[in-house]
């Protein structure tokens, strides 16, 4: 069985959950790599983590990802499909394929 502290997590969108479980991670002996678009989430975690400057740094850099945005981002959008046009939006350009073309039929 492997070490938990050869494992390297990652742990991207830090928001009210993501920090809480860096931090736990850190207190169990790992080295979490951590990316937020909020900087301010990230240097929060300053000596408990490592910051990654991108998405996908986190996916070159940790051996299993923990997607931290399945928590809570009611405030941050104003329904669920914008949420999801905005993750979709990032998912795109992380994947080098530039930005979506707009819906016509999508509410404004």
């Amino acid at each position: 069985m492997t070490s938990p502290t050869t494992l390297r997590p990652g742990v991207i969108g830090l928001g009210q959950i993501g920090g809480g479980v860096v931090q736990a991670l850190h207190r169990s002996g790992f080295d979490p790599v951590v990316y937020d678009v909020f900087e301010q989430a990230v240097t929060a975690l300053a000596g408990v983590s490592t910051p990654a400057s991108s998405a996908a740094e986190v996916g070159e850099l940790a051996d299993v990802v923990l997607l931290a945005p399945a928590a809570a981002s009611m405030d941050m959008f104003r329904d669920y499909a914008a949420r999801g046009d905005a993750f979709a939006a990032a998912a795109q350009r992380v994947a080098g394929l530039g930005e979506p073309a707009s819906d016509p039929g999508a509410p404004a």
